[in-house]
């Protein structure tokens, strides 16, 4: 799959991907670091391959992961899940009253979820580890919107590089959490002729179930 942006149109969208569980199965993709089956995400989180299969055929329905290949396997076929490597954005649009309450609060789980999860697994490491290689970072930028973009595009681009399992000796899974926004109002975007909020999450997860398994990269 080429496409670069996933835009999150619908409240039930927006459901699907802000999932505590489902966050946790789309860090263990990215833990592999290559297409797998619903069994060997399963096994490498301690689950049910069952209880993983629905979710995943969930995250399916919104394009964040798909089917990559199949193999025949003694027998059986095996299907390897791809992981959406891109940005996903969630639609800034009318609601009525009820339901726009719904889409804000939902918006404010995927985001806060993701917030708390990379702050509680930093302290957590932090009080527990006096050697712990970490590094903290917070900086007012002064900057156009299209310097802004080409900052984001330009550390996506670096931490591509390393999104690889690799064999080097030393090599230990790290967490990056970063986070850009305009200090006021951020003007909306268009994509494909519809306004979207400029809330954009790339898909490099936190396990939102693990507070205290790798290294912390803030």
């Amino acid at each position: 799959m080429d496409k670069e942006t996933i835009v999150l149109k619908t409240i039930d969208e927006i459901k699907i991907y802000s999932d505590p569980y489902r966050l946790s199965i789309l860090h263990a993709f990215n833990r592999l670091g290559r297409p797998a089956t619903v069994k060997e995400v399963a096994d490498s989180m301690g689950e049910a391959p069952g209880k993983v299969y629905y979710h995943v055929k969930k995250l399916e329905q919104v394009g964040i992961v798909w089917v990559e290949e199949t193999r025949s396997i003694n027998g059986i076929i095996a299907k390897y899940y791809a992981l959406f490597k891109g940005e996903i954005s969630i639609l800034q649009k009318e609601f009525e009253p009820a339901l726009h309450e719904v889409y804000l609060s939902e918006t404010r789980k995927l985001v806060g979820g993701i917030f708390n999860t990379t702050r509680d697994k930093y302290l957590s490491r932090l009080s527990k580890d006096k050697h712990l290689k970490g590094n903290f970072i917070n900086r007012t930028l002064f900057m156009t919107e299209e310097n802004a973009v080409d900052l984001f595009a330009h550390i996506e681009q670096m931490l591509n590089d390393y999104t690889q399992p690799a064999d080097f000796p030393g090599t230990m899974p790290y967490d990056f959490f970063g986070a850009i926004m305009i200090d006021g109002v951020t003007p909306d975007k268009v994509v494909d002729g519809q306004t979207v909020d400029s809330l954009e999450v790339n898909n490099q997860t936190t396990d939102p179930k693990n507070t205290d398994e790798s290294r912390s990269e803030l």
